[in-house]
């Protein structure tokens, strides 16, 4: 190489000696100096995200640093496209590199290097430089000593424009060294380094970090949610102190940590005593626990009735109050008081709350007042609650009075009871007063329960969102979203109302809405109690695609609500609509909603997706039972349409021409209908009805038809149906859907009979690189474009296809992940096998459920049957199969066109596993899509 960087071409660089997650690395010549030197060069998508300002800024910052152990800063500046800065060349190995080759580093070694680069951290954050990125590869080992490289350009990127940087798919810092503060996008300072330093700390010792995962993601996920092993465990000779200074440096809450590295350091030479000695200050609260717990067992044995060793009492059942002297709409104000109360308990633990109105039959309900106490202590029992809460609102003129009643369920008494009266248009407020009256004198004396979080509340505002719920939980989304809106208009500190409505948004596909109203919850964190917070972090990363973070944080909300139909929903929703690490995401899911359906009968979501699952597996009477119990809460539901829909086309109930006349009046609910069914390709034939009565009708939505296509062509290939599907694809280019030429290629790489229009295809879009194509849709063509050309080995076009791409992936986030998929299948047909298979292990899916279910290259839709053809011929049979399982995935639509290939791997690894029934439950499933002329491999 003979590049020229810095002024007048100062340096010339003579060749690449290391990259990283931000940057590359080469071996330089200094002209003025006469020296040999170490360029970092930012990597080019980033250029334009940091800016020549801000990086230019925090680079002169880290330069001023002055420390034997940090690496020193030379210079830095810019070319016309790049961005760079100037090092030593350090003679010698990165820690990383000692790391592979030795894996586990003596302790004293490991001890030297940590004062030597902690003392560099100390030095740093306490001139306000928080480093960012520590780790292995910026530890530099070189003439006895360490030296920590790379000040200033994490910072300059985690400062840059958060949507831009979102983008370039770039996240600051590593997974794993990476503090749970800086992966959930907090505000970071010099305890964040800590974390990294115990991280460094930690692997040197015992041979790996705390957190190790498949993917960043799983990796996040576990940084988030997992306590590490004990280095005790993994290095039993670790010395005690330095054990308890590694996991306090681990500590996931910042105030928990060390303040600053040099007290790490220090604790890390301390003298711990015995773990049979414990200090007087540990003593005397281990003491007054004991007597705590002592005193609290004698009298709760002392006040507890024979026969009670298995009701809890810190569960409350909470039952709809009885409502009198209201009419219209205010008659249903007992049930949104009993409402209240059930989530107002989410916030004084260890109280815990659960539904007793779903217990009851929906008479019941209507006419609470009748049902018996023996009837509700009954209820409580059966749930294990030693109390149960119930009462009456009383309508007095234009006031209100409530009456609240607490009952031990055993004794069948009332162990408690609390009037409060006011206007009766504040009966909300007035019921939360006396339900703060009513359970500290009971249930936990002395202790004053907090509902300021929703006391607090503008009244009006409490009301709408009461009404949301009502809306929300029988599945009228339009209509709680519209509610949530106009509470949070109100009062913008009701969090339950963004919270539920970002819940509503989503179920409404309005995506951007839900994104919006997440963000605006956890703006507010401090005001939702513990599960909340969980399950609104995990509903964050959902709607942004991050599933395996979602599903650590709502498991975490399951471990504290284990009976939270919602949140048992939400993480079926994960497993359902995103891809997750792991196989059986089905079965997952699956389990998930029926836990939530079993939580919370009066909770409608669930029917509707268990419906749907049982649909797909021809369990029709079973569907036709879930269908009818959804249609109880809402008979209008477009859900409640799709779903008839799916069960008239399976059962024969509805012909096709029932099937085109609602596809005129709702394309949409039709285009969902066929989307479902084709999950796995396990319901072709109504799917493919429903996806050509979409193309049939008036919708003028480009999309829906454009959905409708990319389904209909996919169940096409599926089935063995090529001529049918050329016939499709041309029929809708001819209609001026330039971008349908892009599915020959996808079919083509999916086996089908294409080959010859893929080539046509090929050379009309060679000719619109830069003419009638979005950069989009332009980006997509190259990827699958260049796919074909290096699966039919023609190397020459398939490189100037990733050549085109790499030119463009600066600018967009798509663009770069276009470049990434087509990286692999070059170099499989370079015939780097190895290189090919790393990288496309590497590729995660990261897009949100709305994206991921229409867009082929998202969902890793070509590559995941690729890396499993490619490991099976490998003789990684296990791994094979699990990758090839995935394409049974029901939510992206072009997974069904890659079922046929995905079950000839799987039948091929299940045999060689010596899994006969699971390979001849394969075949049974080819055989009966009319695949037979597909052999294994």
């Amino acid at each position: 190489m003979s590049e020229l960087f810095g002024e007048s071409g100062r340096y010339t660089i003579e060749n690449e000696i290391g990259r990283g997650g931000m940057a590359t690395v080469y071996k330089a010549h200094d002209s003025k100096h006469d020296r040999d030197v170490a360029v970092k060069v930012l990597r080019d998508d980033l250029v334009g995200v940091v800016g020549s300002d801000r990086f230019l800024r925090e680079i002169d910052i880290a330069a001023h640093l002055q420390h034997p152990h940090i690496l020193p800063l030379y210079d830095s500046g810019q070319t016309p496209d790049s961005l760079f800065y100037v090092m030593p060349l350090v003679e010698g190995e990165t820690l990383r590199q000692r790391l592979e080759r030795e894996k586990q580093l003596p302790v004293e070694d490991a001890l030297t290097i940590i004062r030597q680069i902690g003392d560099a951290i100390s030095h740093a954050n306490s001139r306000g430089i928080v480093h960012r990125d520590l780790k292995p590869e910026n530890i530099l080992l070189g003439s006895g000593h360490a030296m920590v490289a790379d000040f200033g350009i994490a910072t300059a990127v985690a400062e840059a424009d958060s949507e831009k940087l979102t983008d370039t798919g770039i996240v600051v810092g590593t997974a794993a060294y990476m503090s749970p503060e800086q992966a959930g996008n907090d505000n970071v300072d010099g305890r964040s380094d800590v974390y990294s330093l115990g991280c460094v700390l930690y692997e040197m010792l015992s041979g790996e970090p705390p957190f190790t995962g498949r993917t960043q993601q799983a990796i996040l996920a576990r940084v988030m949610s997992e306590p590490p092993r004990s280095l005790a465990v993994v290095r039993p000779n670790t010395p005690r102190g330095v054990v308890a200074a590694v996991e306090r440096a681990l500590s996931k809450v910042p105030a928990d940590r060390f303040p600053t590295a040099t007290r790490f350091l220090e604790a890390l030479e301390a003298e711990p005593k015995p773990y049979d000695e414990p200090t007087t200050s540990t003593r005397h609260r281990n003491i007054i626990a004991l007597m705590g717990v002592v005193t609290v067992a004698l009298l709760a044995w002392l006040a507890w009735p024979v026969g009670a060793s298995n009701l809890d009492s810190n569960t409350v059942i909470v039952f709809p109050l009885e409502a009198r002297g209201f009419t219209g709409a205010d008659s249903a104000l007992g049930e949104d008081i009993g409402l209240l109360f059930e989530i107002s308990l989410q916030h004084t633990d260890p109280l815990r709350w659960e539904s007793g109105r779903n217990r009851l039959h929906p008479d019941e309900r209507a006419r609470i007042g009748t049902v018996s106490q023996t009837r509700l202590s009954q209820i409580a029992m059966e749930r294990g609650a030693r109390y149960f809460l119930h009462g009456t609102v009383l309508r007095e003129g234009d006031d209100a009075r409530i009456i609240l009643r607490l009952q031990d369920a055993l004794t069948d008494s009332t162990v408690a009871q609390e009037t409060a009266s006011g206007e009766a248009r504040l009966a909300t407020s007035i019921g939360l007063e006396a339900l703060a009256r009513l359970l500290p004198a009971r249930i936990d004396p002395g202790r004053a329960i907090d509902l300021s979080p929703i006391a607090a509340r503008d009244p009006a505002a409490l009301a709408l969102w009461i009404q949301g719920e009502r809306s929300y939980r029988h599945a009228r989304y339009a209509e709680a979203l519209e509610f949530y809106d106009r509470a949070i208009e109100l009062d913008s500190l009701l969090v339950f109302a963004s919270f539920k409505g970002s819940q509503a948004a989503s179920w409404e596909n309005e995506f951007p809405e839900a994104r919006q109203l997440i963000d605006v919850t956890l703006a507010h964190e401090e005001l939702l109690p513990k599960a909340h917070l969980y399950f609104a972090r995990g509903l964050k990363h959902y709607l942004v695609g991050r599933a395996d973070s979602a599903i650590a944080w709502l498991k975490q909300t399951i471990a504290l609500q284990p009976r939270w139909g919602e949140a048992h929903m939400a993480l079926g929703d994960v497993y359902y609509h995103l891809i997750p690490s792991g196989i059986d995401l089905e079965t997952q899911a699956e389990a998930h909603f029926e836990a939530s359906a079993a939580a919370d009968a009066g909770f409608a979501p669930p029917l509707g997706h268990l419906a749907e699952l049982a649909m797909r597996r021809g369990d029709l009477e079973r569907a036709r039972e879930l269908i009818q119990r959804f249609a109880e809460f809402n008979p209008e539901a477009r859900w409640g349409q799709e779903l008839s829909t799916m069960l008239g086309c399976l059962d024969g109930s509805k012909d096709r021409s029932a099937m085109d006349q609602l596809a005129a009046t709702g394309p949409k609910v039709v285009l969902a209908a066929g989307q479902v069914l084709a999950g796995g390709a396990r319901q072709p034939e109504c799917a493919i009805r429903a996806y050509r009565a979409v193309l049939a009708s008036n919708a003028e939505r480009n999309t829906t038809k454009w959905g409708a296509l990319k389904g209909l062509q996919g169940l096409l290939i599926a089935s063995g149906r090529d001529e049918e599907a050329v016939a499709v694809i041309d029929s809708a280019y001819r209609s001026g859907l330039v971008a349908a030429m892009g599915l020959y290629f996808v079919g083509a790489l999916s086996g089908a009979d294409m080959q010859r229009e893929a080539s046509d295809a090929a050379a009309l879009l060679m000719g619109w690189v830069n003419g009638e194509l979005s950069r989009f849709s332009l980006a997509q063509s190259l990827w699958m474009m260049g796919a074909w050309y290096a699966a039919n080995g023609d190397l020459e076009n398939a490189r100037a296809a990733y050549a085109e791409l790499r030119s463009r992936s600066i600018r967009s986030r798509h663009e770069k992940l276009y470049a990434d998929l087509l990286s692999p299948h070059v170099w499989l047909a370079l015939g780097d096998t190895s290189r090919a298979i790393a990288e496309l292990r590497s590729l995660v899916p990261t897009a949100p459920a709305d994206t991921l279910q229409w867009i082929s290259g998202e969902a890793l839709s070509i590559e995941r049957v690729l890396l499993a053809r490619l490991l099976l011929t490998r003789g990684q049979y296990r791994e094979a199969h699990d990758v090839a399982v995935t394409l049974d995935h029901q939510w992206p639509v072009f997974f069904p066109q890659q079922v046929p290939q995905s079950l000839v791997i799987r039948i091929s690894a299940a045999d060689r596993l010596g899994m006969n029934k699971l390979a001849d439950g394969y075949r049974t499933r080819l055989a009966a899509m009319g695949r037979n002329d597909l052999v294994d491999f």
